[in-house]
């Protein structure tokens, strides 16, 4: 039976091993059409700063910093600047044995507004319809009872333009969509926050759902 669980345990470490080989090589690679400020040398140096467990940070060709703010071993949260931020996640394919990419990038404005795509782990952009339906911003809100239609619908007005911010779990294979808030009065803020919902997916290995 010991003989079984530190096999196991060795199987898993392994495994965990070879995800972080693969993401850090995947991110190593990113093309500069997506990073144009972030140049591969500057790329291998915040994965090598991270392996060190040392700040990975750069100053990055137009004078901002670039660090990675939280990683995984299948995860990578990446500061590219003050307005940007792209989270990279490995999703395993169940039916295909094979590995993809969802990254994530969401602007930061007056409100966060997220985009969504999929790869192959050599960059190969891949149709994201086929991984996750299309999440719309009305659907994230919602009337409580104690509000009436009017003060409902003054609400939602707050919120035009409707801004979806999308989020990947470091943690496991989950993706949650919300409405970002903008910027409002502390007392309506919220007001704001009573009418919004998430919507959370899981992967199940072939798309979330």
């Amino acid at each position: 039976m010991m003989n079984k669980i530190i096999l196991s345990l060795l199987l898993l470490v392994g495994s965990t091993v070879c995800r972080a080989q693969a993401l850090y090589s995947a991110f190593k690679s990113i093309p500069d059409s997506m990073v144009s400020y972030l140049d591969a040398g500057q790329r291998s140096e915040l994965i090598s700063d991270l392996l060190a467990k040392k700040p990975a940070d750069v100053v990055n060709s137009i004078g901002d910093t670039t660090s990675i703010a939280g990683h995984s071993s299948d995860y990578i949260l990446l500061r590219c600047n003050k307005a940007r931020d792209m989270e990279m996640k490995l999703l395993p394919r169940r039916q295909e044995g094979d590995t993809l990419l969802c990254v994530v990038n969401t602007y930061k404005g007056p409100a966060e507004e997220s985009t969504i795509a999929f790869y192959t782990l050599d960059w190969k952009p891949l149709h994201g319809s086929q991984f996750i339906d299309r999440v719309e911003g009305q659907s994230l809100l919602q009337k409580p009872d104690s509000v009436s239609d009017d003060d409902y619908n003054m609400l939602c007005d707050m919120l035009d333009p409707l801004l979806v911010n999308i989020h990947l779990s470091p943690n496991d294979y989950s993706i949650t969509f919300s409405v970002s808030l903008p910027e409002v009065p502390r007392n309506k803020k919220k007001d704001l926050e009573g009418i919004i919902s998430q919507k959370k997916f899981n992967w199940n290995g072939e798309k979330f759902n």
